[in-house]
């Protein structure tokens, strides 16, 4: 059995939503981020650094326990071991990893620091967030155009694609405040009806 401590993120989704697709058994214990759950002693065994999403999969590699933590290195294992939304094809694969990362790197980054600057930080400073929210457009305008290439970004559905959902998803607002992302809103809308994402996105509400 896996046992995924997550919370409302979208790197808690992202995790999520790979089990989900992979199909197997798992159960939610769900961190109160804002309460600091994350810094109690039993999670902090799991994860030093204190951060959601991390997996404890009983029955990992070889039948041995595995504690894996960073929602990037979570769908890595579970999309390459069971062979889900991970291509055969070396070009799609090499594709699917540059989008992958695009949006486990650049996307992540960029979401956690404006919602650091917008929450955390001591002064806020609008001409900094407002730095950090054009690069949001550029990297949106970026995604667009290769939506208007191909249908998934690394052409067939991959792993990249549910990286990417979970930072756009519930974001309508402002990214509409950015421009016409027509193609973007489409590709989000067929992701949103496979039954395995809209599982996973809500998977901190389950017990």
């Amino acid at each position: 059995m896996i046992k995924l401590y997550t919370a409302e993120t979208p790197n808690g989704q992202r995790a999520a939503i790979i089990l989900e697709e992979c199909g197997l058994d798992y159960k939610v214990k769900r961190l109160n981020l804002m309460k600091g759950e994350q810094r109690q002693a039993e999670f902090l065994k799991l994860n030093p650094r204190g951060q959601v999403p991390v997996v404890v999969d009983e029955e990992g590699p070889g039948g041995q326990k595995l504690v894996l933590a960073q929602s990037a290195a979570i769908m890595l294992h579970y999309a390459t071991t069971n062979r889900v939304l991970w291509p055969e094809d070396p070009r799609t694969q090499a594709l699917a990893m540059q989008w992958f990362m695009h949006a486990a790197s650049d996307m992540s980054s960029l979401g956690s620091t404006i919602f650091a600057l917008e929450n955390f930080v001591p002064e806020k400073c609008e001409s900094t967030i407002d730095f950090f929210i054009d690069r949001v457009e550029a990297h949106l305008t970026y995604i667009e155009g290769r939506l208007s290439e191909a249908e998934y970004l690394a052409g067939p559905l991959s792993i990249a694609d549910m990286a990417l959902y979970p930072n756009l998803a519930g974001r309508w607002e402002t990214i509409d405040e950015l421009g016409d992302f027509d193609r973007i809103h489409a590709w989000a809308d067929a992701l949103a009806a496979r039954p395995a994402v809209a599982r996973g996105m809500v998977a901190h509400e389950v017990d």
